[in-house]
């Protein structure tokens, strides 16, 4: 899974918001959808909830999931072990799909990469506002 942000234009040209791409890869397919938006505090609560979730012994029992009901995503914790975790992400139809049927990647991570993710993810909301988000955006990859 991968989640890149960008600068996009709202309603006029004087205000921007911040949107994200995301990805879902895995041996059998590729699908990635282009500029979410996104609710305020998604970035710190994708943060908070990935550190919780490398952090915590149980987690699938301990850890919220993360909703975001503008962008129609889901992140929970479904298992873990000492040394993995294992993920549902879950996000809503655009409309520009075949079904209406939420799209998802159901996958297992080492806690050590959901620890870097929950430290690499706040570097989505550094995009350069004054560029309008022509700069390469960053990129993380989970």
């Amino acid at each position: 899974m991968f989640l890149r942000s960008q600068i996009r234009p709202v309603d006029d040209e004087e205000h921007c918001a911040l949107m994200f791409d995301i990805g879902f890869h895995s041996p059998e397919s590729e699908r990635r959808y282009f500029s979410r938006a996104a609710r305020a505090d998604l970035v710190e609560a994708l943060s908070a909830f990935f550190l919780q979730a490398a952090s915590d012994w149980d987690p699938e029992l301990s850890v919220s999931a993360v909703v975001d009901p503008l962008m129609g995503l889901e992140v929970a914790v479904t298992s873990s072990t000492p040394s993995s975790v294992g993920l549902l992400v879950s996000l809503a139809s655009d409309g520009a799909q075949d079904s209406d049927e939420p799209d998802g990647l159901d996958f297992e991570t080492t806690r050590a990469a959901l620890a870097q993710a929950a430290q690499d993810i706040r570097d989505l909301t550094s995009v350069d506002q004054a560029a309008g988000g022509i700069t390469e955006p960053p990129e993380i990859w989970i």
